[in-house]
């Protein structure tokens, strides 16, 4: 069974590399038609495989291809249409899009077609024809996943007068090789029999159901319903730094598809292959009536080439003077001609290698680089459209005096101007100052003027109202710019600096450089500070005074480094007080005094071992005491746990307490248990019990002895409390005080009666502190390993009952008197 499963994942596992391998020969494709008449529809696909890397089987399975019919409005199938076509015979896509190349990459791409027709009355919705495929390259750059993803081309033929169409069809093969930093212009324009109008643009191709599923192992779709990805499709997905604006790495990431013309003209400046989609839509009368989509895989190589010319320049420069960006390059020394394209102006050449060009009138220009060594010779054209710059103009910047009405003008002879204030016209009224800009935009070009209308700002700033205190002298200044026509005080003065000492209001009126009149006044007024009183103190010890300012909603700053508005004090000293209304300030200091009592106090609280016993006495000079206890003299003896409280008082009526706390810790729990009598070969540990610190009677520290020799063992142990205590055992070694020899039975009876179940079933439990008893059968195979003489053989093995016979062990112990010794011998089985 393990084989045929191993064998089964191998032939799966070489289908899923057969799948996901299968489709890398595909490069790209477009399906379109042509109307025949008569409702009939020539379909064409067009398929581009890889002849080089491509798998040749994979190639030769695609002679015959399926294509599926849906209806262009309920997206259902229309299994009746399904068409399997033989194709075409290839043709080789051959054509070198490059000039100076040296060597060339080994690429090669085969164009096949399929053709068939199909007739299509009109329906509602109109019909979708579609091919798909699984899967795409697995070495795909652009692609997460590439070789999960598959592939969908399809058109639709509309339901309108216009489905009587025939598709825009691309004129030329795509290229079979890029090449890095190397230009490539190709024109991928296309062809419409009907004269509509075209228009170009990058699309994200799409996936396949196939590519998102599996298709149950099916690279292509087979005539079933379920192995068709109904419209609408799935676009694939791009890998990170990738997405439908750019779709390959190119350089300046600049666009790569004219949608006018649809002429490529990019230069890829990284290897790789890259999935590009290109669309062209079809317009008549402004409506859009069909889309034909080429999705082809681009092959980005390193090539090697004699030169390359390439430069790059905006398409569009909304200045006369332009910069061009000269990327060429080439084996050897390289020579420069570049023309830029004023075919009126023999002077528009230049042999430098990044020129700057002055065009003198607006319109559109092609402009060339020819690019040279000694062997070769490369050419290069872009076009760069120069617009006609065309600038508003506001005038100079201006100051006006508040209020103010200004009309701004663009000066241009249209009214498609555009301001900043999302105002349109060419004029436009302001009444505040800021800054004004005119925005004319001509062909994507926007030419601005800014102006910037200030408000004559340059008032007179005097301080602010001010109050001072009555209870501190008074003289300020008050003062304005220098730089006014004109200065009048209400004092009479009319210089910029004025000096006051008196309360009352002030007034001053300017006149600016620019005529404004400007006027501004400030009172001076007179505050009475806030009141404060400390009184003197005399306390008991003990007390607490409180020092209170009366008046609240100040702010107050004590010598102490309290802000509150009283304080609390138990120390003799001096203490002020500094208080402040947001205007005037004021203080005020005290003097706080402590009688003196002598000294007195009870010691700190004290914690005893077992016994309690203190004398408490918190000093003779008081007049009277009353503890705790009930007792009213000066001293008292404490001999119980517990808490002590005193109060007394003085000759001058102070009352004082104090209070002791009288603990008591137990003494160490120790015990090495009762004296004994042991066997010499047995040496008991001795358990201190728990403890902080231990000696014993040898000098030993640690918690634990060992008892190897006969005597008195002695222990002191110390508590976290600092608490002692102590306990002594006698140990004695006997070798006599049990039988140091075993008993060995020659037989036993394990038949479940009872009696004699189990061997050797010694009665000396405790002979030692070693025993090992092995058991072998006739074969010497070991049935039982024993380690205690407390174990016994039940007369299995492995769980299972042994047979009768006579069997071996082997046993060994150690005595109480301290000796090993070794058995050998026979016990039989009996049931």
């Amino acid at each position: 069974m393990k084989f045929r499963c191993l064998k089964y994942l191998g032939v799966l596992f070489a289908c899923i590399a057969f799948k996901s391998s299968d489709a890398t020969h595909i490069v790209g494709g477009e399906l379109y038609y042509k109307y025949q008449g008569n409702n009939n529809y020539e379909i064409y696909f067009d398929y581009y495989l890889d002849c080089i890397n491509g798998n040749p089987g994979a190639i030769s399975s695609d002679a015959n291809a399926w294509f599926g019919v849906f209806d262009g409005k309920t997206n259902a199938r229309i299994a009746s249409l399904d068409r399997r076509i033989l194709r075409n015979n290839p043709v080789r896509v051959s054509d070198v899009n490059y000039k100076c190349i040296k060597t060339k990459p080994n690429a090669c791409v085969d164009k096949y077609q399929y053709k068939f027709t199909l007739n299509l009355p009109p329906r509602e919705g109109g019909y979708i024809i579609v091919y798909q495929r699984c899967c795409r390259n697995n070495t795909i750059t652009n692609l997460n996943s590439p070789g999960d993803q598959g592939s969908t081309y399809f058109t639709k033929i509309e339901d309108t007068e216009s489905r009587k169409n025939n598709s825009a069809v691309f004129k030329n093969l795509p290229p079979n090789f890029l090449c890095t930093n190397a230009p490539l212009v190709f024109d991928h324009s296309a062809i419409d029999p009907d004269g509509d109008s075209l228009v170009y643009e990058l699309y994200r191709p799409f996936n396949s159901f196939l590519g998102l599923l599996g298709a149950n192992n099916t690279t292509r779709p087979q005539p079933a319903p379920s192995q068709f990805l109904p419209p609408p499709f799935v676009p694939i997905t791009w890998k990170n730094g990738f997405n439908d604006a750019n779709q390959i790495t190119v350089l300046n990431n600049a666009p790569i598809l004219d949608s006018k013309t649809g002429l490529l003209n990019f230069t890829p400046t990284a290897v790789g292959q890259f999935v590009v989609g290109i669309a062209v839509k079809e317009y008549r009368n402004g409506q859009l009536i069909n889309t034909t989509r080429r999705d082809f895989q681009f092959n980005v190589s390193n090539c090697e080439f004699e030169v390359v010319s390439s430069f790059f320049a905006p398409s569009k420069s909304c200045d006369f003077k332009v910069t061009f960006n000269n990327n060429s390059s080439g084996t050897g020394s390289l020579s420069y001609a570049w023309d830029f394209g004023e075919a009126d102006d023999a002077s528009d050449q230049s042999t430098a290698i990044f020129p700057t060009y002055q065009y003198k009138n607006p319109g559109t220009y092609n402009i060339q680089l020819v690019a040279s060594t000694s062997i070769c010779s490369d050419t290069y054209q872009r076009q760069v459209r120069i617009v006609n710059p065309i600038f508003p103009n506001l005038g100079p910047d201006d100051t006006l005096c508040n209020p103010f009405i200004k009309e701004l003008d663009a000066n241009l002879n249209t009214q498609a101007v555009s301001w900043n204030t999302g105002e349109i016209g060419r004029r436009i009224s302001v009444t505040n100052p800021g800054t004004y800009i005119a925005t004319y935009q001509t062909e994507g070009c926007n030419y601005r003027d800014t102006i910037e209308i200030a408000e004559d700002n340059d008032r007179p700033q005097l301080r602010g109202d001010t109050t001072v205190c009555s209870n501190e002298p008074f003289s300020t200044s008050l003062s304005v710019a220098h730089n006014y026509k004109s200065i009048q005080w209400s004092t009479g003065e009319a210089s910029n600096q004025i000096q006051i000492n008196q309360v009352g209001q002030y007034f001053v009126q300017v006149t600016t450089k620019n005529n404004c009149v400007f006027r501004d006044s400030v009172t001076i007024r007179s505050q009475d500070p806030p009141e404060v009183v400390l009184n003197d103190t005399l306390i008991c010890p003990e007390t607490l005074c409180v020092f209170r300012v009366e008046q609240s909603n100040l702010s107050y700053q004590w010598n102490t480094g309290a802000t509150t508005q009283s304080i609390t004090a138990n120390q003799a000293g001096n203490y002020s007080v500094r208080v402040f209304d947001g205007k005037c300030k004021n203080e005020d200091s005290a003097r706080l005094g402590i009688i003196d009592v002598g000294p007195y106090g009870l010691p700190e609280d004290t914690v005893f071992c077992e016994k309690v016993y203190m004398m408490l006495n918190p000093g003779n000079q008081f007049n009277s005491y009353i503890w705790s206890t009930g007792e009213n003299s000066p001293t008292i003896v404490a001999q119980e746990p517990g808490l002590y409280g005193v109060t007394f008082y003085s000759e001058q009526g102070c009352e004082l307490k104090d209070s002791i706390f009288l603990g008591r810790n137990p003494l160490p729990n120790v015990g090495l248990g009762p004296d004994t009598i042991l066997c010499s070969a047995i040496h008991p540990v001795l358990d201190a019990g728990p403890g902080v610190s231990y000696i014993w009677n040898d000098g030993s520290t640690d918690r634990t002895l060992v008892a190897y020799e006969s005597g008195i063992y002695y222990v002191e142990v110390t508590d976290e409390n600092g608490c002692i205590n102590s306990d002594t055992v006698s140990i004695t070694k006997n070798p006599n005080a049990l039988p140091s020899n075993l008993y060995m039975p020659n037989s036993f009876t394990p038949n479940g009666d009872g009696l004699n179940e189990v061997y050797p079933n010694n009665q000396f439990k405790d002979i030692g502190v070693y025993y090992n008893l092995k058991i072998f059968n006739r074969w010497g195979e070991k049935i039982i390993d024993i380690n205690s003489p407390n174990g016994n053989w039940d007369g299995t093995y492995k769980g299972q009952a042994q047979e009768e016979g006579v069997y071996i062990y082997l046993v060994s112990w150690l005595g109480c008197d301290n000796k090993r010794r070794t058995e050998q011998g026979n016990v039989t089985l009996l049931k």
